[in-house]
């Protein structure tokens, strides 16, 4: 099994590490909005191959929805901040668990 790139373990281990600082379910919705660049910058192809799916899975619903756009037409919000403002409390709790669980099984590939 191909080990996963440690600039995934690095950048995943920051973003956990702030979602575990949330006080509150709302408060992880605006965690998740403020690490939404994590969505961006850590490609699928950083992972190992069985890690690879599961983070597919996470940014698919971390851009189920698409960009917003004021009434010109412009750009006011990415599609991942966009999608997880439309997320449910639970929904951002689900997303928060999926995250954790590839952030542990990543931790396990450097162990």
């Amino acid at each position: 099994m191909e080990q996963s790139n440690i600039f995934a373990f690095i950048e995943l281990s920051k973003m956990v590490q702030e979602l575990n600082g949330a006080i509150s379910k709302e408060d992880l919705k605006k965690k998740l909005q403020r690490q939404s660049a994590y969505f961006k910058i850590i490609e699928p192809h950083y992972f190992s191959e069985s890690l690879e799916t599961k983070w597919l899975s996470i940014l698919a619903l971390a851009n189920k929805e698409d960009v917003k756009r004021d009434q010109h037409g412009r750009i006011i919000s990415c599609a991942v901040r966009n999608s997880i403002n439309n997320l449910t409390v639970h929904e951002c709790t689900e997303l928060t668990t999926m995250i954790s669980e590839v952030y542990e099984r990543l931790k396990m590939e450097f162990s």
